[in-house]
């Protein structure tokens, strides 16, 4: 596509889409529901919000952090406030470091390392609009490129509607402004799945060419799991299974899987879990229980059955799913150091 310079160290990437070709540039005026907005390009009118140094850490400091929208809370470093309505799959306040962290700054502490490292990848974290908007276009910024997966996947806004993909646009480290082409009913949400490998902060949302408004709430679905609830080996972030299965039931899917765990359900976990209200909770063992963590089926079915019960206590009416390991050939008969199987272990948890 074309570059296009809008000041000191600000990038456009415009797609090779005949539908991009009657959208103004950016420095023209363009249309967001009933208001008119001019996108400014002097330097510094994409500034990253002000982050407060009495906050910088908690992993550092100990300051506590409590789920959006509760009531509270130690204050934490502000996110830009125009895309906040836009965002979904976000449970926890901006920290100095991580615009979308997926663990609270408390559990910080005592989160095993790669956990920590995994919880700051914005997994899941995407926009969703309505309108009859031709083009979104997302301000962002990005201060490197983390990388981590191991395709390199994780470096373009990908667009969905409807269940199918209908843009997506590679971009990279630094400032900058991409638009996606729209398609589709505009009475159905848009979900624009962010660059998760870049962890960018989303600094503005505009509509192009019609209207873009935040798309209505749907029910929250906290997701749990190891790095294949993450999605660390799906093709795209937007093809991890919860974010497959989100699309196609119509939830607001918050994924709280994260790589370097060891698949298994701790009781402080499912305590962090019940005191987040939600429709839906999805608790997934995964095969750490077998070598990383060495269960015996008895210990995980006790650590299955008092998940459920403090998830069941505080939440007696949300609908809660229980997934057992995956198939895994090396292990499925296999003694682990406590004698089990992964079979041992799969059985133990559906029964």
């Amino acid at each position: 596509g074309h570059l296009v310079a809008t000041g000191p160290q600000r990038r456009c990437a415009r797609l090779k889409d005949p539908r991009l070709a009657s959208i103004p540039p950016l420095n023209s005026v363009c249309r967001s529901g009933t208001s008119t907005h001019l996108i400014p390009l002097q330097h510094g009118s994409l500034a990253p919000a002000h982050l407060d140094a009495d906050h910088v850490d908690a992993h550092a400091s100990g300051s506590a952090s409590r789920p959006a929208g509760e009531r509270g809370g130690v204050p934490m470093p502000a996110r830009p406030a125009q895309p906040e309505p836009f965002l979904r799959g976000v449970l926890y306040p901006a920290t100095a470091r991580t615009p979308y962290p997926r663990l609270p700054a408390s559990e910080l502490r005592r989160t095993p390392v790669d956990a920590v490292r995994s919880s700051q990848v914005p997994v899941g974290v995407r926009l969703e609009l309505v309108g009859d908007a031709r083009a979104v276009r997302i301000a962002y910024r990005s201060a490197a490129d983390a990388g981590g997966r191991p395709d390199g996947a994780g470096h373009s806004f990908v667009a969905y509607r409807r269940g199918a993909r209908i843009a997506q646009q590679q971009v990279t480290a630094g400032d900058g402004v991409v638009d996606l082409p729209l398609s589709g009913d505009p009475d159905h949400p848009v979900v624009v799945y962010l660059p998760e490998a870049l962890q960018p902060t989303v600094i503005e949302v505009l509509g192009v060419g019609g209207e873009g408004r935040p798309a209505p709430r749907q029910p929250r679905w906290l997701a749990f799991g190891d790095a294949v609830t993450q999605g660390w080996l799906a093709s795209s972030p937007s093809m991890a299974w919860p974010a497959v299965a989100g699309r196609k039931l119509g939830l607001d899917i918050c994924n709280l899987g994260y790589a370097g765990t060891s698949g298994g359900l701790d009781p402080a976990v499912a305590c962090r879990l019940a005191d987040t209200p939600a429709e839906v909770v999805s608790l997934a063992v995964g095969s750490g229980v077998w070598d990383e963590a060495p269960r015996t089926p008895a210990l995980l079915a006790e650590e299955v059955r008092t998940c459920v019960a403090v998830l069941r206590g505080a939440q007696p009416t949300t609908a809660l799913v229980v997934l057992s390991p995956t198939l895994r050939p090396d292990a499925e008969e296999t003694p682990n150091r406590a004698g089990a199987t992964l079979a041992d272990l799969r059985r133990a948890v559906e029964e």
